[in-house]
């Protein structure tokens, strides 16, 4: 059944017995027929019909609303099953990061770049050269990137591939413009 409420009520005149339909929103009808008047708030065939409509009405709304419901368990059930494949699949990516050489690869480029950007920042003690200031920026940016790295090969921060791509490769830019600065 449709959104709609019968709006419309078929009742019998008492005077001609001929049928009136009426709007179920009204107090008085006039039959069309004998154009006998009748208040229709008494009336018990029109309180049996509001009441019948009223159940029908009341009926469809709870079926739209379990419909609604059903509907939105199932999204949630299907948004839990995308998670929890997800959560899988981060998983068996992080368990191979943390057999992988990647990660030793990693751990080394972050302490070099972390002791490159401590001596090439020391060296600005003994004045400022642009050179090496830029120089040990990019170490520094350089061991950011690779911490980030291994933080999302360990799961520590939220799982993504392309994330983890990035950064990845933001390490050996970084790297590479240290060394050009460097030079």
């Amino acid at each position: 059944m449709d959104n709609t409420t019968i709006k419309t009520i078929k009742i019998r005149c008492e005077d001609c017995n001929g049928e009136m339909t009426i709007d179920s929103e009204k107090n008085v009808i006039i039959c069309p027929f004998c154009g006998s008047k009748r208040l229709i708030i008494d009336d018990k065939d029109v309180a049996i019909e509001k009441i019948r409509n009223n159940s029908i009405k009341d009926t469809n709304d709870v079926r739209r609303e379990e419909l609604k419901l059903q509907q939105q368990q199932f999204h949630f059930h299907k948004e839990q099953m995308k998670y929890e494949r997800s959560r899988e699949i981060n998983h068996e990516f992080s368990e191979k990061f943390k057999k992988g050489k990647l990660q030793i690869l990693l751990m080394i480029i972050a302490f070099f770049s972390f002791m490159s950007a401590l001596q090439g920042f020391g060296h600005l003690r003994y004045g400022f050269k642009m050179d090496e200031f830029v120089s040990a920026a990019f170490c520094l940016c350089q061991f950011i990137f690779t911490m980030i790295s291994l933080l999302i090969g360990y799961e520590i921060l939220p799982q993504n591939k392309l994330m983890f791509a990035l950064t990845t490769f933001s390490v050996f830019i970084f790297g590479f413009l240290a060394m050009l600065t460097g030079q």
